[in-house]
Order: C-alpha cells, then sequence, then structure tokens
C-alpha cells in the first residue's frame, strides 16, 4: 500500500515496501463478505513531528484478481502501542469512497489507485496510525479479491475478517494468508 500525504507544505509517501515489484500473494479472500487488510504507520518514521497535521488524500493499493463485485475503501484510524488488542472501530479517523474493482488475474498485480473525495487530516497529536483497505461486495455478487504485495517490506500486514475473525492478526499467521 501507498499512500499520498501533505504535511507543513511538503508532500510525504506513506509506505512499507522496499523493495521489487508488486506481486501475488498467497492471501485468502472469502465470496460475499468483508475482509480487511491494514499497515501501520509510525508517523515520526516518515519525518512528521507531533505537531504537525497530516493530510492523506490518495491511497493505492495492488490487487492481483477480483471477481465480479468487490468494492474497496481506505479507512484511517488512530491507534496506540497496544495495537491490534486496543483496535477501536470508534477511532475512525476519515474514509475514502468506496469504489467498485475489477482485475482480471494479472501478472504483475494492478495497482488501484484512489483519489479521495474528501481528504483526511490526522491531527497533530495522532503519532501512530492504521491504513485499512475494506475489501466489501456490492449485493448480489462475490465480491472476491486478492490483495498483492512486494518481496520486501519493513512492517506488518494486518488482516482480519472472513478467517481471521473481527479481531486484527499478523497476516503471516493466518492459513492461507
Amino acid at each position: 500500500m501507498l499512500f499520498l500525504a501533505w504535511h507543513a507544505g511538503a508532500q510525504t509517501i506513506l509506505t512499507h515496501n522496499t523493495c521489487g515489484p508488486v506481486v501475488k500473494t498467497t492471501n485468502h479472500s472469502c465470496e460475499s463478505s468483508y475482509i480487511y487488510w491494514g499497515r501501520d504507520f509510525r508517523l515520526e518514521d516518515f519525518g512528521i513531528t507531533g505537531d504537525e497535521e497530516l493530510v492523506i488524500e490518495t491511497g493505492e493499493v495492488g490487487l492481483s484478481y477480483t471477481s465480479w463485485g468487490a468494492t474497496i475503501q481506505f479507512n484511517i484510524y488512530k491507534i496506540d502501542d497496544n495495537f491490534p488488542a486496543s483496535f477501536a472501530a470508534s477511532d475512525l479517523l476519515g474514509s475514502s469512497q468506496e469504489v467498485q474493482v475489477w482485475v482480471h488475474e494479472t501478472n504483475p498485480p494492478e495497482i488501484i489507485r484512489i483519489d479521495f473525495d474528501n481528504p483526511v487530516v490526522i491531527p497533530a497529536d495522532v503519532e501512530h496510525i492504521l491504513v485499512e483497505v475494506k475489501k466489501g461486495v456490492v449485493p448480489n455478487a462475490s465480491g472476491i479479491a486478492h490483495i498483492a504485495g512486494t518481496l520486501v517490506d519493513s512492517g506488518t500486514s494486518w488482516y482480519r475478517g472472513c478467517i481471521a475473525g473481527e479481531n486484527y492478526v499478523d497476516a503471516e499467521e493466518t492459513t492461507g494468508v
């Protein structure tokens, strides 16, 4: 995942991808249900100090395949050092619009970009955020979607929904992810 953000008049790219092309993963996707993929970002790691607002206006995610009726939406949450145990939906700071996606199986995977209709403002006192990609489904559709990744990254991929349950888990700990 990659996010374009602004702080103190400068553009910042939030990403944990450090090397190589976007590749297919072995993640699991379920029909007719929600799935949530997340990455956490400690803002100071990207040069954003505690006295600066951050404005996120664009998100990108790689998808290697979707079936008819899949949707994606970016959600931005304030989190603390006890994440994922402390995760609360009430800490939502903002969201992108939900868009329907259609990706035929491709290699390399397709990068989907959403320019937010309403940018998400991260208040100056927020130090740690979770950026979540919610995979939804339109009524009467299967809505399968497989997220892509990179060969090397510098963070943990989080997953919830479908086979993982309601709480976020490290994607590497989930069979089939």
